[in-house]
């Protein structure tokens, strides 16, 4: 829509502005702000799923290998995952309280 304007500013996922930067069609793209890196494209499995399942999906996930299963992980549009913790959300959570408004 922007590319069209149809609207003056929109947001998108980083991938895919590139491919438009890229295009003639985004030749007077302009990037206002980017947001920091921040994990992405999470697995997650349901709480009470049991312990043996829950390590049997982190360990298929993990052992794709670029090489191996490089089709895969294209489909998936992954280089290779890796396991993530609460705190590899902070900066999206961050980025997210800054753009809070401030409602009083």
């Amino acid at each position: 829509m922007v590319l069209s304007g149809e609207v003056d500013v929109g947001v998108a996922n980083a991938l895919i502005v590139e491919k438009y930067a890229a295009s003639p069609e985004g030749k007077d793209l302009k990037i206002v702000w980017r947001s920091p890196i921040f994990a992405d494209y999470v697995w997650a499995v349901q709480h009470n799923l049991s312990p043996s399942i829950t390590k049997k999906v982190l360990d298929v996930s993990l052992f794709l290998s670029p090489q191996e299963n490089k089709t895969i992980l294209e489909l998936l549009r992954a280089e290779y995952f890796v396991t993530a913790t609460l705190e590899d959300f902070s900066t999206l959570q961050k980025a997210l309280e800054s753009q809070k408004p401030n409602v009083q």
